[in-house]
C-alpha cells in the first residue's frame, strides 16, 4: 500500500521535472477532502501526452516499470500506452491514464472511454500530506466512479465527497 509520504514524494518528483499530474481515484478523493481517509492500493494519475516520456523516465529511474495495460488502453502511434499501471519492486503501483490538454483547458482522453474532461472536471485542487495538488473536481470524481460496481470502500469515498461538497 502506498502511504501519504510515498504519494507526496512521487508528486513532488514529477513536479520537479515539470510534469503536471491530476490525482484521481482514492487519493484524488482524499486530496479534495484534505486528509487521508484510508489506505490505498495505488496512486491514480492523469498525465499529459506531451509530458509522458519525461514522467516514464523519471518514474523508471525510481524503479517503476510497466506492470500491465488496462483493457481501455489505446497505444499511441509511437507505441506508448495510454492506460496502464507501473509497479516497483516493493509492489507500489501508479495507475496512469493519458490525455491531451487542449487550449481551452479541456482534456481529450487518449484511452478508450467516454469521460468528458471539461475544464471544470480538471479544476479540482486539494492536498496530500500538506502538498497542494491538482485533481479531478468533486463532480468529476462522482462521474468517474459511476461507470462500474463500486466496492464498499469506494462507496464510502463517494459518500464523503457528496457530504463534503453538498452534491
Amino acid at each position: 500500500m502506498m502511504n501519504a509520504p510515498d504519494s507526496r514524494g512521487i508528486l513532488e518528483l514529477l513536479r520537479a521535472h515539470s510534469v503536471r499530474a491530476w490525482v484521481q481515484g482514492g487519493w484524488g478523493i482524499d486530496a479534495l477532502l484534505g486528509q487521508q481517509t484510508r489506505t490505498h492500493k495505488d496512486l491514480d494519475l492523469l498525465l499529459m501526452d506531451t509530458e509522458l516520456d519525461i514522467a516514464l523516465d523519471v518514474l523508471g529511474e525510481r524503479g517503476f516499470l510497466l506492470a500491465y495495460e488496462w483493457q481501455e488502453n489505446l497505444t499511441l502511434d509511437d507505441g506508448r500506452p495510454t492506460a496502464f499501471v507501473l509497479r516497483d519492486d516493493d509492489g507500489r503501483e501508479i495507475d496512469i491514464h493519458v490525455a491531451r490538454i487542449n487550449d481551452d483547458g479541456s482534456g481529450t482522453p487518449l484511452w478508450d472511454g467516454d469521460q468528458q474532461l471539461t475544464p471544470e472536471a480538471l479544476s479540482g485542487s486539494g492536498t496530500i500530506d500538506g502538498l497542494d495538488v491538482q485533481c479531478y473536481s468533486p463532480h468529476m470524481q462522482l462521474t468517474a466512479h459511476s461507470s462500474y460496481q463500486l466496492p464498499t470502500h469506494q462507496i464510502a469515498d463517494i459518500q464523503a465527497i457528496r457530504n463534503t461538497f453538498d452534491l
